[in-house]
């Protein structure tokens, strides 16, 4: 038999049956459930110091312990009661183990704030368990070994990691998002590696009472700042009119990263997937792009502070108009969209202009608010297949909703 103790004990054997049900010790304040299956889930730790024994939904333990007699936490730390009333046993159902379930952005960004989306609501109240606590995060960035030797929060930066800054921690409970923290990266961070530890092991807690990842772990993100670009022209987004081009295997060093962002362009009824474009060589191979519109790494991340750029093909491999074939329409107050993560970040036109494809300088020019820029070819050289100038569309941040 597995025997659950504390303020309040239900003993049950390993294979719970009707006749064994009981309920005993010094809570005996709940409803009689000897009559009834408690449905119980099997010994393990579901938090807490302690493996406890779960109810499962539909247990007739649920709700029915008597509340004059039920106290703040069950065996392991959870606030009780968790539903319309205290449970009877040790093991208060309801609430789940912490964790992250998703960081902006993943992978391959650039320097601003990241912003950490957890499972439930998380303490925070400023505390050492809290979300907002800056002590609960921890970065590093790869030394002259060029890989992470930090293993976790509780053992700390380990080798010839650099600890790097943290400048704060902001948490909320966003109906668009959910329960999410925002940290904002130290503005100095240069060019390089870095890896973002959440931590789980020393460790925020959620407003239940329970520890991220249950104590057992941090969560981590990687993540890489690339210097502003040093590409010597715009990338070529149009292929030759009248023929198919086929296109090789794409190599896995330009493999492009999912965002999980759309862009949308209501005025000209276009709605595509951004996808991350790697500068290789000083360039950016945009060949494979489809109907995906590219955010060009050296630029801000999308919906980050600064200057995102994106891309997408004017006329596109299978002699057909591209998603960017228009965007020279454009104008002054036109929106753009950028779909991500339940919320929409509306952008508005401030200028179009003709740009060769050597000058970087103005589709790549620095911004202290959330600017986005459209890029793509323009006037076709139907004797070379060469396109002779780029467009550049530059939208602000207005609103985000």
């Amino acid at each position: 038999t597995a025997s659950l103790s504390g303020d309040q004990v239900l003993n049950a054997s390993s294979t719970p049956t009707i006749s064994d049900s009981v309920v005993q010790g010094d809570y005996a304040g709940g409803t009689n459930i000897i009559t009834a299956d408690p449905l119980l889930g099997t010994l393990g730790n579901y938090g807490g110091d302690t493996e406890t024994i779960p109810l499962n939904p539909g247990s007739s333990a649920i709700d029915t312990g008597n509340a004059s007699d039920c106290p703040t936490t069950d065996q392991r730390g959870v606030s009780r009661p968790q539903g319309a009333g205290c449970d009877i046993g040790a093991y208060e159902a309801g609430a789940a183990i912490l964790t992250v379930t998703d960081t902006t952005p993943a992978t391959l960004a650039t320097t601003g704030t990241i912003e950490v989306t957890f499972s439930e609501d998380a303490l925070h109240d400023g505390s050492n368990k809290a979300a907002n606590y800056i002590g609960n995060y921890m970065m590093v960035e790869s030394g002259e070994n060029q890989s992470f030797d930090t293993i976790s929060c509780a053992l700390g930066i380990a080798g010839d990691d650099i600890a790097q800054p943290i400048t704060s921690a902001e948490y909320s409970n966003n109906p668009y998002i959910g329960p999410h923290g925002t940290l904002t990266l130290a503005s100095t961070l240069g060019p390089g590696d870095y890896k973002l530890f959440i931590c789980g092991t020393t460790s925020i807690w959620s407003a239940a009472g329970l520890k991220l990842n249950n104590g057992a772990s941090d969560t981590t993100v990687d993540f890489n700042i690339q210097n502003t670009t040093s590409a010597s022209s715009l990338p070529k987004t149009g292929f030759r009119h009248g023929q198919v081009t086929l296109l090789t295997q794409q190599p896995a060093a330009k493999a492009y990263t999912d965002t999980v962002m759309t862009l949308e362009i209501p005025k000209l009824g276009v709605s595509m997937p951004i996808v991350g474009v790697p500068q290789t060589s000083g360039e950016w191979d945009v060949s494979w792009l489809g109907n995906s519109a590219g955010y060009l790494y050296g630029s801000a991340f999308p919906t980050w502070a600064g200057n995102t750029v994106l891309t997408g093909h004017v006329w596109d491999a299978l002699n057909r108009p591209g998603p960017f074939a228009e965007i020279k329409s454009l104008g002054y107050g036109d929106q753009i969209e950028i779909h991500a993560w339940g919320a929409t970040y509306t952008y508005e036109v401030r200028d179009s202009q003709l740009v060769t494809k050597k000058n970087t300088s103005v589709v790549f020019q620095p911004e202290e608010y959330d600017w986005l820029t459209l890029v793509t070819c323009e006037f076709y050289n139907p004797f070379n297949g060469e396109y002779l100038f780029r467009r550049a569309v530059r939208a602000v941040l207005v609103h985000m909703r």
